[in-house]
Parts: C-alpha cells; sequence; structure tokens
C-alpha cells in the first residue's frame, strides 16, 4: 500500500514529492526513491538540483545508477556532470557513443552553441517511407530522445534537411521522406557564440536549429534551451547590478551578509563623507539656496551616464574581440558628446525655469551656467568611473560585477556634490 500511495503522489504531484524528499531525512529518501517506479527515477532525478542529485545517486543501488544514467537526456546529463563528484563513475556508465558525445560537449566553453546542444536527435534518410519512420520510431528509438523534429541525412550520413513528427504521421505509409522533407536553411556550428543561437531562434521563429560539423549533424539547439539561458543570463545580470553575484539558495545568511556587507560599508563611509561636503560648503548653500533645487539633477545624470558605461564595459569584457583600448577610447567620445549636449539642454531649461520662479534674468544665466558647467564636467567623470571601475577591480583580482553595487552610485555623487559645490563657490568668488 505504501509502494501504491508513493507512486501516486509522485506522478499526481511530483513538485511535492520532491519537496518532502529533500526534507527528508537520509533514510527516509532512501525509501522514497526505492518505492518510485524504475521507469519514474530519471524524471525524478532530473527534478533535483545537481548537488542533490549526487546524494540521491549515492543512496541507489548500482542497477538503478545505470538506468539513470543510460535515460537521461544529454543535455541534462551535462548539466549534472560539470558539478559532480562523480564525473568519472557517471561516464563509465554510458554506451560508447553516448560517452563520447558527452565528453565531446564538456570541451566546449559555457559561451559556445556546443556547451549546451542535445545529442539525443532521430536520424533518417531520404530513401525511407513514412512507414519505415514510424516503425523505426516506435521500435528503435528511446522515449527520452526529442523527436519533435526527425533530422534527414543521405546515404553519406550528411544532413540535407528535416520533417516534423506530425507530417510523417499524415503522410501516406508508402511515402517517401525525399518527397516530403525540407531542406535545411538554418543551422549552427558548435563554437558559435550562444548569442546566435538565440538571435537565430528569434529570428527564424525555429522550435530546433541543427548544429552541425563537416555537413554531419552533432546536435540541435531547442527552444527550450534558448528559454533556459536567457533566464540564466537574466538571473546572472540581475545579481550582478545588484552585488550578490555567486548567490546560491541555499547559502546561510551570515555567508550572504558576509559577501554584502564590505560594499556596504564602503558605501557608509563614502556617504559620510557626502555629508561633510554639505557641511564644507554650507556657507555657498546659505547665500545661493536656489543651487539645492539643481542637485538632484546634477547627482541623477551623473548616475545615468556611469551605469550606461558601466553596462556597456561589463558586457564588452565577455566577449573574446574585447580592446581595452580602443573600447575606453569609444567610450570617452561617447561620454563627452553626452555631456556637453546635455550640460546645453540643462543651461536653456535651467535659465527658463528660474526665471519662470520669478528670479532675475542675470540671476538665472549665472546658476543655469554654474549648473551646466558641473554636469559637463560631472558626467564626463562619471562616464570615466564607469568604464574605469571594472577594470580597476579586474586588475586588483576582484569580480568586476561588483563596481555595479552601491559602491559606484555612492563614488558618483560623492564626487558630482564635490564640482558641483567648488564651482558654485568659484563662481561666489569671482563675483
Amino acid at each position: 500500500m505504501l509502494e501504491k500511495n508513493l507512486q501516486l503522489s509522485f506522478k499526481k504531484q511530483p513538485q511535492t514529492y520532491v519537496d518532502t524528499y529533500l526534507h527528508a531525512s537520509d533514510h527516509d529518501q532512501k525509501s522514497m526513491l526505492n518505492h518510485l517506479p524504475l521507469k519514474d527515477l530519471p524524471h525524478f532525478i532530473n527534478l533535483l538540483d545537481p548537488q542533490e542529485k549526487d546524494h540521491a545517486y549515492h543512496l541507489l543501488p548500482t542497477i538503478k545508477q545505470a538506468f539513470i544514467i543510460k535515460h537521461l537526456a544529454s543535455d541534462e546529463l551535462v548539466e549534472w556532470i560539470k558539478v559532480s563528484n562523480n564525473q568519472a563513475n557517471i561516464l563509465n556508465q554510458l554506451d560508447k557513443q553516448k560517452k563520447h558525445h558527452i565528453e565531446k560537449i564538456l570541451l566546449y566553453h559555457d559561451t559556445r552553441v556546443g556547451s549546451m546542444m542535445q545529442v539525443d536527435v532521430v536520424l533518417i534518410l531520404t530513401h525511407q517511407t513514412a512507414g519505415q519512420v514510424l516503425k523505426h520510431l516506435i521500435h528503435d528509438v528511446s522515449e527520452y530522445m526529442y523527436m519533435d523534429i526527425l533530422w534527414v541525412v543521405d546515404d553519406e550520413h550528411k544532413l540535407i534537411g528535416k520533417i516534423t513528427l506530425s507530417e510523417v504521421l499524415i503522410a501516406r505509409k508508402n511515402t517517401k521522406i525525399e518527397s516530403i522533407y525540407k531542406p535545411l536553411t538554418t543551422y549552427l556550428h558548435p563554437n558559435d557564440d550562444i548569442t546566435i543561437a538565440i538571435q537565430k531562434m528569434m529570428d527564424y521563429d525555429k522550435e530546433a536549429i541543427a548544429v552541425i560539423e563537416n555537413d554531419r549533424l552533432v546536435g540541435i539547439i531547442t527552444s527550450d534551451d534558448v528559454f533556459d539561458e536567457l533566464i540564466e543570463s537574466y538571473d546572472e545580470d540581475f545579481q550582478r547590478l545588484a552585488n550578490i553575484n555567486n548567490f546560491d539558495e541555499a547559502d546561510h545568511a551570515v555567508k550572504r551578509y558576509l559577501k554584502r556587507m564590505p560594499w556596504l560599508l564602503i558605501a557608509l563611509i563614502l556617504n559620510t563623507m557626502i555629508a561633510l561636503i554639505l557641511a564644507i560648503f554650507e556657507p555657498t548653500l546659505s547665500q545661493v539656496t536656489l543651487l539645492v533645487l539643481f542637485q538632484p539633477l546634477i547627482l541623477g545624470m551623473a548616475g545615468n551616464i556611469s551605469t550606461q558605461a558601466l553596462g556597456v564595459t561589463l558586457l564588452s569584457m565577455d566577449e573574446d574581440a574585447f580592446n581595452l583600448k580602443k573600447h575606453h577610447q569609444k567610450e570617452i567620445r561617447i561620454g563627452l558628446m553626452n555631456a556637453c549636449l546635455m550640460s546645453i539642454f540643462t543651461l536653456l531649461f535651467s535659465t527658463l525655469f528660474l526665471v519662470l520662479i520669478g528670479e532675475t534674468f542675470q540671476q538665472s544665466i549665472v546658476i543655469a551656467i554654474q549648473v551646466s558647467l558641473s554636469l559637463l564636467i560631472g558626467m564626463t567623470v562619471a562616464a570615466l568611473i564607469g568604464f574605469m571601475m571594472p577594470v580597476i577591480l579586474m586588475r586588483f583580482k576582484k569580480d568586476p560585477a561588483v563596481a555595479s553595487g552601491p559602491l559606484i552610485t555612492t563614488l558618483n555623487d560623492f564626487i558630482g556634490l564635490s564640482i558641483y559645490f567648488s564651482i558654485a563657490t568659484l563662481f561666489l568668488t569671482i563675483l
């Protein structure tokens, strides 16, 4: 009865079953694994995190370990093997051909198409009939292989086209594949960057794209693979922007605290210094209280241009063809152009604003010039900080992503206010 209840529980609510398993003792986990039907084990294992996969793998007898390894899809195996402590053991339980494919995939860098392709695909010959293909799918093809699209090869096994499973199903059984398949128009190579795969998937609205090498199919990239990659990239970018890189939900609260605290402490010190700047320039503020109105403008625009430069630099540093000198020259030009244009607009709008609120034209133009000049210098310096900070941190063997946290924001505020009130003080002295 217990076995029956456990089977029904996993079939009806697999994620609930997994959650129960994760919170159980080792003894109960072993019992839950052994009560699962053999055919459900690969699905169950696939729902676990890579580290949990290793643990469950050790709790199972050798025969069930082998069954799981045999029936997991290649992309699922690769994801597991990359972080597993049992790499050699897992690979040795694969058949010779699949082991060769998996080992080849593991050689590719994470940014390459080859690292995320699936190799469990169905190949069919042009001279086969629809009936022969269906018979092959029923008797010879594993249910774990990707079958939505069947890939058509010639007698030399060179990839020439594809056909969907639905097209085979509706065709007459004597219809030859050569008369109904679609020629190959879009494909990838294993060493292509993953961004190329994402772009092609979006441009051509494809469910799956072939990965070829020497005209032979070596794997495919599916829309699910691309979606997973986009989600992973989004998570990584969010963690970088939030200064929580290498985030792990399983991390202890103290560990998370220690990762974030140093940069927050630096931000606290810099913010205290900002208060000191305001105290130093208090006489200037007391004479020209209108300066306070434009303080958010100075800080906001400096932060915007710095964040743009930072984001572009972080993305560019991930590219293989990244050239530091050319990148810096380009960002300096862009920063100067943006700063000049914004300062001109600021001069016009600030003058108009001050006149509208009742200030004399002469006083309005003087204050507007101060604000405009401060913005010009502040935005230029902020752009420099934005693209230099990741490089500096990398030189000190720190993760460049930390520059996207509170450090760069507070540094911009500190420098922006210093420039703003220094220029205002200089104007008061001269005038």
